[in-house]
């Protein structure tokens, strides 16, 4: 039956705690389980129960075995079937010599035990097994996919044999441990993937936080299970070349750990007093690594390096060799998972971190600082040397290599005082011995505004390989505008200079043999050699012109110090057409001419759109004025279109320092002027040889004036009328007036009659008479605009 009398269990207790005795056989009852062990659903064969029969003679035959489970110790409900244990999952198995584990690879399954109709908590059969003295029976269950909430206490109820011996196991074991039944699904899977980690080929000795490897763990059970809680560890420290030899721990680093890669979680560690110091693996122990179910947590393993430069020269690298390195079980039940590699991992196990060898750590950089600034300088000159170092690394081949990592320069005047860097400098860079910008730069956004410091934290680090140097030079653009007359530049000690191990970043000690403070010889700065110009050339000129005006260039050179001249040798001039574009001289053009005072450069028009013209004798630029010199050009007979003249570069000026022929010579545009320097569009109208006129612009608005041009090939008295269409004489503007020969453009229509009233918009005439030394005619339409 269910439930036996209490008088029976007292009775019972009484006589023997965990032994029940007939007269042919005696059972002992165990507990099973722990307390607060999850049974996880979907799991099966958990055992639950478990007793050791002894027979009095060769053995007898069990018929009859009932259990049941309603104690509930813990008032959480006691677990049944089929809300919380699966159906039909209940069996009873048997070992012929009894085992104190239960091992359903060796246990012989008997029979399931139904549950009883009314009862969900009761569980007997009627069968026939045979039973040895000294063997054992196991009880165990199997939870449901979605199982209730419940305790699992399973206690014996009664049992019976073949023999007639009836023996009542009923309420034993007494306090059984309380298991619970819970949702979560058993944790199968850990699988594990790798990447390399931070570490650099070279790494240094006493250097921290080095990252050779990144591992991830994804419990891969599927969703629903249970957390996976790794245990440990274990690593093993090889050789890289040649591969695979197993290394001393010490031999290598100081401590190790493995870490959060997100959050910094240390979740095991060996400190330096446990580094090995003999070729062993090294199994870290770890706590807190609690990875639910689909869910990956990532762990860097983290190394500190040895401090022994005897290691230098090492190779390594940090190997997790198998499945086995990595042991791991489920949060509730303790049960170990498997561990797999990850599909994903590029190469499974074994999984080998990055490679390194060891160096020395870098200790010492000498830094040697060499004067190259000019004794003068034009302001306004570009990539001026200020002045050059060179670091020296003693190590030797196995020491790392040594980077300066920021670089400060000051600058003074004659006079030591302070000069502000913005106020002197429109550049300053650091670059290689050829040019190049590789290390630093500051332009006018960036150089320092107050103060007397340029402070480069370096783009990239000036880098010296053991045994090896670097030079690096520091040059500027002088600001055009700078009010400064001298300066020198300076560089006060090591610290100025501060340098680092380039694999640890500890601290290297800058020794700067010239001596410190570090100053530069003076520098005396003079001012640019300065052009500007004035647009010449008429609106409208005519085919077979002469000499007419294009240009006027304006030299100065303002020099801040001494009396050397500018020698102005010769103008490299460009020919244009209406869009822009260089167009041959020889197109419109039959001479070109430089002048200034009596020194004239001439040339015929050549076949191309440039033309050097250059001066038979230097053209002195004094250092206290402004000297100028026109550009001008007779038209061809045949000339037409529109056309133009510029200078379009500071390089097509020539000129040199007389005191100093070599020196070179920083060419600019005046404030207010920029290069191409242009003489302005003229329009080719008519011939020079007859009366040519044109009036412009055409169409003009009323309130502006129409300029009148026309050509006199002789001197003449000269009339010019404006008409309606119907020929009646609107107004005159000039009547038998004397005019040179010559191109005039300074007579003007305001668009108004003799009256001075506005004219009606519309198309007018304008006749020009000459009479004198050439008589001739032209009329023009005009039309006038509101």
């Amino acid at each position: 039956m269910k439930k036996n009398s209490f008088l029976l269990l007292i009775l019972f207790i009484f006589m023997a705690p965990l032994f029940v005795l007939a007269d042919v056989t005696s059972v002992q009852v165990f507990n099973t389980g722990t307390n607060g062990k999850y049974l996880q659903a979907t799991s099966v064969n958990n055992p639950v129960f478990h007793a050791r029969i002894t027979a009095d003679a060769q053995g007898d035959t069990l018929t009859y075995v009932s259990l049941y489970n309603d104690k509930n110790s813990w008032y959480v409900g006691s677990a049944g079937e089929p809300a919380s244990i699966e159906p039909g999952s209940v069996k009873l198995w048997y070992y012929p010599v009894d085992q104190n584990d239960f091992d359903i690879s060796t246990a012989q399954y008997v029979t399931h035990l139904p549950v009883d109709n009314d009862y969900a908590d009761w569980w007997y059969n009627d069968f026939s097994f045979p039973v040895a003295d000294g063997s054992g029976i196991w009880v165990t269950i199997g939870i449901a996919e979605y199982p209730d909430p419940g305790s699992v206490e399973f206690q014996g109820d009664e049992i019976t044999f073949e023999s007639g011996a009836s023996v009542s196991f009923s309420g034993l074991p007494l306090t059984p441990p309380v298991m619970l039944v819970t949702q979560v699904k058993p944790a199968t899977v850990l699988e594990v993937s790798h990447t390399g980690g931070t570490m650099q080929p070279f790494v240094s000795t006493s250097q921290q936080n080095v990252i050779p490897a990144e591992f991830r763990f994804f419990n891969a059970s599927g969703q629903g299970a249970a957390p996976i809680v790794i245990s440990h560890v274990t690593l093993t420290v090889k050789s890289y070349s040649p591969f695979g030899d197993m290394l001393a721990p010490a031999s290598v680093m100081s401590s190790i750990k493995i870490q959060d890669k997100h959050t910094g979680t240390i979740y095991g560690q060996i400190p330096a007093q446990s580094i090995p110091s003999s070729p062993v693996p090294l199994r870290i122990s770890m706590s807190l690594v609690n990875i639910p179910a689909d869910t990956t947590t990532t762990a860097n393993i983290v190394i500190d390096m040895t401090g022994n430069t005897a290691s230098a020269g090492i190779n390594f690298i940090i190997s997790l060799e198998d499945y086995d390195s990595v042991y791991a079980y489920d949060y509730y039940t303790y049960e170990k998972v498997s561990v797999h590699a990850s599909p994903y991992d590029a190469t499974g196990f074994e999984m080998i971190s990055n490679f390194s060898t060891i160096k020395k750590q870098a200790a010492f950089l000498d830094a040697r600082l060499i004067d190259t600034i000019p004794s003068n300088i034009n302001k306004g000159q570009q990539n001026v040397s200020l002045l050059s170092a060179s670091f020296d690394n003693p190590g030797d081949t196995h020491t790392a290599a040594a980077e300066t990592h920021q670089f400060t320069v000051y600058v003074t005047d004659s006079g030591g005082n302070p000069l502000t860097p913005s106020e002197l400098f429109s550049k300053i860079s650091i670059t290689d011995p050829a040019g190049s910008v590789i290390y630093g730069l500051k332009d006018s956004s960036s150089i320092e505004t107050s103060g007397n410091s340029v402070f480069f934290p370096l783009l990239n680090t000036i880098r010296t390989a053991s045994g090896a140097s670097t030079t690096i030079v520091v040059r500027a653009d002088i600001n055009a505008s700078t009010l400064y007359n001298n300066f020198r530049v300076s560089v006060t000690g090591p610290q100025d200079l501060p340098s680092r191990d380039v694999n640890s970043f500890a601290p290297v000690a800058v020794s700067i043999t010239t001596g410190t403070p570090f100053i530069s010889s003076l520098a005396l700065l003079s001012s640019s050699f300065l052009v500007s110009s004035d647009p010449l050339l008429p609106a409208v000129t005519f085919a077979g012109q002469q000499d007419i005006p294009a240009m006027s260039l304006n030299f100065t050179s303002p020099l801040s110090f001494g009396s050397g001249n500018i020698i102005l040798t010769g103008l490299t001039i460009t020919a244009k057409n209406s869009s822009g574009s260089p167009v041959n001289f020889n197109s419109f053009a039959s001479v070109l001419k430089a002048s200034s005072g009596n020194i004239e450069a001439v040339s015929a028009a050549p076949a191309s759109p440039y033309l050097f013209l250059q001066f038979p004798s230097g053209v002195t630029v004094t250092a206290d004025g402004t000297t100028s010199a026109i550009i001008s050009l007779s038209l061809a007979a045949g000339a037409s279109g529109i056309y133009s003249i510029s200078v379009e570069s500071a390089s097509h000026v020539a000129a040199y320092q007389d005191n100093e022929p070599g020196r070179e010579i920083f060419i600019a545009a005046e404030s207010g002027s920029s290069f191409p320097l242009e003489s302005g569009q003229s329009t080719v109208s008519g011939s020079s040889s007859s009366l040519s006129f044109s009036g412009y612009p055409n169409p003009f608005y009323a309130g502006n004036n129409l300029t009148l041009a026309y050509y006199l090939s002789d001197n003449a008295n000269v009339t010019i009328e404006i008409f309606d269409l119907m020929g009646r004489k609107i107004r005159a503007l000039l009547s038998e007036a004397p005019k040179p020969k010559g191109a005039r453009s300074e007579d003007t229509w305001d668009g108004k009659n003799d009256s001075g009233r506005p004219v009606k918009t519309g198309t007018y005439l304008v006749r020009i008479t000459a009479s004198g030394g050439v008589n001739s005619s032209a009329v023009r339409k005009i039309t006038i605009l509101k």
